[in-house]
């Protein structure tokens, strides 16, 4: 019975030692990958991570209503102009003709600010996904369990909220050890 013992504990030892050394490499890849040393750092860096692509997509969204809504007025406007010039109204001078043109006009400059804001918000999105797909891909190796209340959520962060559960699943099995 005693030999028996000692070889699960053997056994048991060569388990736990692969596993540490298959973490310290995990954690090793993730400081080249990352270029930080710290292993707190790295955690806090995905850990707001998640929140900027939150407020990226809330960002996105916003100035999405924005450029709708500013296409609604300018056609508002347009249709208020033609029908003015149609009807050819004697109360209606020159003066208020270029007053609706001048908001018309000032309309599709903001419009084309925002579309620019708008785009660059997506290439940085787009950014921000390739660096968490990049990550996840250097991860792949170590499972965790599904979280099924992640559900409704954008998969840029699905991935991160993944790549945060595994660095700190990670990070508590080498603090441990």
């Amino acid at each position: 019975m005693k030999l028996q013992d000692v070889l699960h504990d053997r056994e048991k030892s060569n388990y736990e030692k692969e596993d540490l050394n298959k973490y310290e490499e995990a954690l090793r890849k993730l400081k080249e990958v990352t270029g930080v040393l710290d292993s707190n750092e790295i955690i806090q860096k995905y850990k707001t991570q998640e929140l900027t692509a939150h407020s990226l997509e809330e960002l996105k969204r916003d100035y999405e209503n924005k450029i709708s809504r500013l296409k609604e007025s300018k056609a508002k406007l347009k249709q208020g102009l033609a029908q003015r010039l149609s009807l050819n109204d004697r109360n209606c001078d020159r003066q208020h003709i270029n007053k609706l043109q001048s908001l018309a006009d000032e309309g599709v400059a903001r419009l084309d600010t925002i579309k620019a804001k708008e785009t660059k918000l997506r290439k940085l999105l787009i950014n921000a996904n390739a660096g968490l797909e990049h990550l996840n891909r250097h991860l792949l190796f170590f499972r965790v369990e599904p979280n099924f209340q992640d559900e409704g959520r954008s998969t840029a962060e699905l991935t991160l909220v993944e790549i945060t559960r595994k660095l700190e699943e990670l990070y508590g099995i080498v603090r441990n050890d």
